[in-house]
């Protein structure tokens, strides 16, 4: 049996940090022009109420929204590393994500708080990372 600490050390992290760095700051480009267009335009302000006032739409577009980060960060993951991807990186792309999030909360730089550390967004980030990375699942027979 292998030893998964040396599995883990053998991670290109700098690669994912960066790649999870790239991916928030999209996430945070979109909550700061959806903030601007909601204070600029009613509809968008109307929608973005209708979602905060319903528990059930606000938590399914929270999971949905976080789904679609984990896929942004595959989506960068290929465009930026250097070495085949392995399901190794893709779940060492989830703790990098959920560590640039708990920066980034204390900053406010999530003005409509769609990501946090909660159940919904955890569980969105795997389905986005795992969904869109579904190619690279054969990679977990060599661990």
């Amino acid at each position: 049996m292998r030893d998964p600490i040396k599995h883990l050390q053998r991670l290109p992290w700098l690669t994912l940090l960066q790649v999870a760095l790239v991916t928030l700051l999209f996430a945070v480009g979109i909550e700061l022009l959806l903030g601007v267009a909601s204070q600029s335009i009613p509809a968008i302000a109307a929608a973005l109420n209708l979602l905060a006032g319903n528990p059930l739409l606000g938590i399914g577009f929270q999971v949905a929204y976080a789904a679609g980060v984990g896929a942004l960060a595959v989506l960068c993951l290929e465009r930026m590393a250097r070495s085949p991807i392995t399901t190794g990186q893709l779940w060492g792309l989830v703790p990098c994500l959920l560590l640039g999030i708990a920066i980034a909360i204390p900053l406010k730089l999530l003005p409509l708080g769609w990501l946090g550390l909660g159940e919904g967004s955890l569980g969105g980030i795997i389905v986005g990372i795992f969904w869109k990375g579904q190619p690279y699942w054969r990679s977990f027979r060599r661990w």
